[in-house]
């Protein structure tokens, strides 16, 4: 993920923006089509990741087993598979933009691993982390770091999430590579020879529904830093009508 990121950041802020004339991409056709790169390391990581790391394990492991995150995964594959030309006889295809969607977004990721492996779903790590039946004073300096590094993690993990995947992912989907996508195959229909029509339709939908749930996601995460930042207002609730029943 931090590889990822790296090169995320690296080529979306840096070598596409800044340099976008260099890499001529001013048009939707140049964005979509005029930026071929065959040595592409976010795309060939992101997709050798999610095929032998993210799919198996999410088959395999009871404890990564989560129907909606194993289509993610699938999905994800799938998109960077027609992305890659794999269909479209080895002609890339919106080389701009995968920075953004193989690279940047995972900067969330990268404290996300940190935070998932000290969830309290996690019993074990949970429990030896926050010393559950241990004296407080016999907490060890590693385990005081780590807690430390856990909290800074999940601030990180919120705000990164909400930022990237929450807003920008759907901003840069809908504002952005879904109008360029509709502009070369639908509108101007100049989409190169031996790229089929359908994989237009296929990554409206596949970006229409990934932003949907990115914004899903998002709010799930906004609505539980509310309740760290303000409390449970369900409990506050239960806790009133306790008071009035006594």
């Amino acid at each position: 993920m931090i590889l990822l990121s790296y090169y995320g950041w690296k080529e979306w802020e840096y070598d596409n923006i800044l340099s976008s004339s260099s890499y001529n991409a001013s048009t939707s056709y140049d964005r979509l089509f005029g930026v071929p790169n065959a040595n592409d390391v976010p795309l060939a990581y992101g997709t050798g990741a999610i095929l032998l790391w993210d799919i198996p394990l999410g088959i395999f492991a009871p404890s990564l087993q989560d129907t909606i995150m194993l289509l993610h995964h699938v999905g994800m594959f799938s998109v960077a598979a027609v992305m890659s030309g794999m269909v479209s006889n080895g002609r890339m295809i919106g080389y701009y933009y995968v920075p953004f969607y193989f690279g940047v977004i995972e900067t969330s990721s990268v404290f996300l691993s940190v935070v998932d492996q000290f969830h309290p779903k996690r019993v074990e790590w949970y429990d030896w982390l926050h010393c559950n039946g241990e004296d407080e004073k016999e907490k060890s300096r590693m385990k005081r770091l780590l807690l430390g590094c856990n909290e800074v993690c999940r601030m990180g993990f919120a705000i990164s999430f909400i930022v990237l995947r929450g807003v920008y992912f759907p901003y840069t989907s809908f504002f952005h590579c879904i109008p360029d996508i509709w502009r070369v195959y639908y509108v101007e229909k100049t989409v190169p020879e031996g790229v089929p029509m359908w994989t237009g339709y296929f990554l409206i939908l596949a970006l229409v529904l990934f932003s949907c749930l990115q914004s899903y996601w998002g709010f799930l995460v906004g609505r539980q830093v509310k309740k760290a930042l303000f409390g449970d207002d369900d409990a506050k609730k239960k806790k009133k009508k306790d008071k009035k029943k006594v």
